[in-house]
């Protein structure tokens, strides 16, 4: 499931529906490198502006706490579900490796 856009993709919902269709979840993060990274940027704060502070805080601040939530909140769910599942959120921590 990819990407996941902080505070508008419902993954619940999506596992609901797909679960008895699939035998395992990957969840991975919205990541925003390159010349997209405004635009996006852009559309949150156009469209989604009660959204504007959490993705600064995301892509402009580095704040990784909104992901570690996430992640966790997805393993309990998946866990609740009986669903296998696993993420890839911390791109950049892996590349540095």
């Amino acid at each position: 499931m990819s990407p996941l856009f902080p505070g508008i993709t419902d993954f619940k919902e999506i596992v609901d529906t797909c679960k008895d269709y699939t035998g395992a979840f990957y969840f991975e993060n919205l990541n925003l490198r390159g010349g997209y990274r405004q635009n996006v940027l852009n559309y949150i704060r156009d469209n989604h502006r009660h959204l504007a502070r959490l993705y600064e805080a995301i892509y402009q601040w580095g704040d990784g706490t909104y992901w570690e939530i996430l992640e966790k909140d997805i393993d309990t769910y998946c866990q609740k579900e009986n669903v296998t599942h696993g993420s890839y959120f911390y791109h950049e921590k892996i590349k540095k490796k």
